[in-house]
């Protein structure tokens, strides 16, 4: 199996003259498939969380106060959280196959526009079903210990970029197809997300506006990794060199 800095390069030349429309393209996936999602429960959860809390806060009056400042603003914006959350978790399974299917596409050398991002809402239903089964059965293996929650995520990880390639594929079939995709890949996946961790740390360091740049290029990377695994990568000229320092 080819190292990291293998599937980074290839992303870096795939995006070479790309980078705005695969910016957009990210940003477009990230606020309805990433935030959507994140941000809205997040709001949800301090707000109940709060509700729930202030009463036996009365005794101490600065945490008190301050919940009664901030609730009545959380109460605004919590049913506007819940229902824009519970429309991207409706559709942000469709935009995140379509997000697979742009960078695949890009990384094969295949035209590819933000358009490319909404391709996916023909099978609707099969993508929110995925994602759910997906979750149930990693919520499962959670429950026997954190440690095979974690492998069942890298096991099933495949499941979304096979079923976005062969819109034909059962949910079932992709989830199985993935497993056996990811038998003794998973240590590989984990290393290319390690090594991203720099710009994870810078993301959070900019409050997320290093994301625009970073996404695409972490999205190509994962989608490389996915096109090797499936046999579809086509060599070029640079093979010899990767194993060098210089690409490290």
């Amino acid at each position: 199996m080819l190292k990291p800095s293998f599937f980074r390069e290839r992303a870096r030349r795939s995006l070479s003259n790309t980078w705005k429309g695969s910016m957009g393209t990210a940003f477009v996936s990230f606020i309805t498939g990433g935030l959507g999602s994140f941000l809205p429960f997040s709001l949800c959860v301090l707000y109940l969380g709060l509700t729930f809390l202030q009463p036996y806060l009365v005794n101490y009056s600065f945490f008190y106060e301050s919940c009664g400042q901030i609730l009545p603003i959380l109460s605004i914006l919590f049913p506007i959280a819940l229902i824009y959350g519970i429309l991207m978790f409706l559709v942000g399974p469709a935009i995140k196959l379509g997000t697979y299917t742009y960078f695949c596409e890009l990384m094969l050398g295949h035209h590819v526009s933000i358009g490319t991002l909404f391709s996916q809402f023909s099978i609707y239903g099969k993508a929110l079903a995925l994602k759910l089964v997906m979750l149930i059965k990693i919520l499962l293996w959670s429950c026997l210990f954190i440690v095979p929650g974690i492998i069942a995520t890298y096991r099933y990880h495949m499941a979304p970029y096979i079923l976005a390639e062969s819109n034909n594929t059962g949910i079932l079939e992709a989830i199985k197809l993935s497993s056996q995709m990811m038998k003794r890949k998973k240590n590989h996946l984990f290393c290319l997300q390690l090594s991203f961790i720099g710009w994870f740390l810078l993301g959070i360091i900019t409050c997320g506006i290093a994301f625009l740049w970073v996404s695409p290029y972490i999205q190509s990377s994962y989608a490389a990794f996915y096109i090797e695994l499936s046999g579809q990568n086509k060599p070029f000229e640079t093979y010899a060199n990767y194993n060098s320092p210089d690409f490290l």
